[in-house]
């Protein structure tokens, strides 16, 4: 006789506990209220979720729960409403802003002519400061910079500055989306522009000179050349130049002979690879474009360096990126050249194929010199409209 053995398996479902809920971020700062209950709820929900899809008894409790989260959700609208409401007391609210150093979003907001900054409550983010800052410039960073009394100055989440209010400007702020190394912020002060660290300490020898320049060693003797385009929205005075955002403006200020930069095709994450793109007022302008200790090398520099590398024919894949062009370089010279693009006229030449630099030798009234290089045309050097927008180099004084 056999006998057929069945085996069955029992599943047992246990009541469902939610996760426990830190009042505190991973980087220590406290939570909203509302953010915790909102989270507390959702683990509730999903944990009552759990054991009814798997056959318990958390049909009601889910049902109990989702109410809990309704009526959270409503609270969270009441202070939502009460939010706006906080916020139409202010001039002027700029746009919310994620901010690691609080964990939460903020906004900076303006009312007579003063600055602070408010969470997503509208309340004040620095409870024991008024609105007091003639201006501001926001980053993802643990420091923000801020202008009081003619200087500015770095302040981290509590309203403390850092950083003395010593600087006569602030170009980007630490990890800003246009800093030109991590971790660092550019400055201005008494006329010279320069990279600080996260202690305020001027880094710009080790940044602009070491780590991204490559000494050449022309007929004349050893050059700094840095080895990644300019990337600078001010002159070395502090002065801001125009940015160019429309088809309309880049033209005016070349008709007017004023200095303009642009992205290429307008796209910020252009200028991160490639730097920015300059007409050649503002490489000429007695402001100065090169960051202090730099300058805009001419055309006899650039034709040194060229020769330097084989030649105007022969040359060009040497000054060539191994990446980022159809076909890799060789970058003999560790120049790191990248196709950029250029801007002639109200067109885009998009970066995928050409590099072009501005000299600081004019041409005549209406032009001055520059060089392309090509993915298969070699080195050319061209007289253009100053009112094109190209790439720039520097090299050390």
């Amino acid at each position: 006789m056999k006998y057929m053995i069945h085996f069955y398996v029992l599943f047992f479902s246990l009541p469902a506990t939610a996760q426990y809920v830190s009042a505190y971020y991973k980087d220590g700062t406290p939570k909203l209220s509302a953010a915790i209950k909102a989270e507390e709820a959702r683990n509730r929900e999903n944990s009552s979720e759990a054991g009814f899809n798997s056959g318990g008894s958390g049909g009601g409790t889910s049902r109990a729960f989702r109410k809990q989260v309704r009526e959270v959700k409503a609270d969270m609208k009441k202070a939502s409403a009460a939010s706006k409401k906080k916020l139409k007391s202010f001039d002027i609210v700029a746009p919310l802003i994620y901010y690691p150093g609080l964990g939460v979003g903020i906004r900076a907001v303006k009312k007579d002519n003063k600055w602070g900054f408010v969470d997503m409550s509208g309340d004040l983010v620095y409870d024991n400061l008024p609105l007091e800052y003639d201006d501001y410039r926001i980053a993802p960073s643990l420091l923000m910079a801020v202008k009081k009394e003619a200087h500015w100055g770095f302040i981290n989440s509590n309203g403390a500055a850092m950083i003395p209010f010593e600087f006569d400007n602030v170009i980007t702020g630490f990890n800003d989306l246009l800093s030109l190394h991590k971790g660092t912020a550019m400055v201005v002060k008494d006329g010279r522009q320069f990279e600080i660290d996260e202690n305020g300490n001027d880094i710009t020898a080790k940044t602009m000179v070491l780590s991204d320049s490559v000494v050449v060693t022309t007929q004349t003797g050893p050059a700094h050349w840095m080895v990644v385009n300019l990337n600078v929205n001010c002159f070395r005075n502090g002065d801001m130049i125009p940015e160019a955002k429309t088809r309309e403006e880049w033209e005016k200020a070349g008709e007017e002979g004023k200095p303009c930069w642009c992205f290429n095709n307008y796209d910020a994450a252009n200028g991160i690879k490639y730097g920015r793109l300059y007409n050649w007022y503002a490489v000429s302008d007695s402001r100065g474009l090169a960051p202090a200790g730099f300058h805009i090398p001419t055309d006899q520099e650039w034709l040194s360096v060229i020769d330097l590398n084989g030649g105007m024919t022969a040359g060009y894949n040497g000054l060539r990126m191994e990446t980022g062009w159809f076909t890799p370089g060789a970058n003999t010279l560790g120049f790191g050249a990248l196709p950029g693009g250029a801007r002639f006229g109200s067109s885009f030449f998009d970066p995928t194929d050409i590099a072009c630099w501005w000299t600081a030798t004019e041409k005549d009234k209406g032009n001055a010199v520059c060089y392309d290089l090509r993915h298969l045309h070699g080195v050319e050097k061209y007289s253009y409209n100053k009112a094109y927008g190209m790439s720039v180099r520097c090299v050390k004084d």
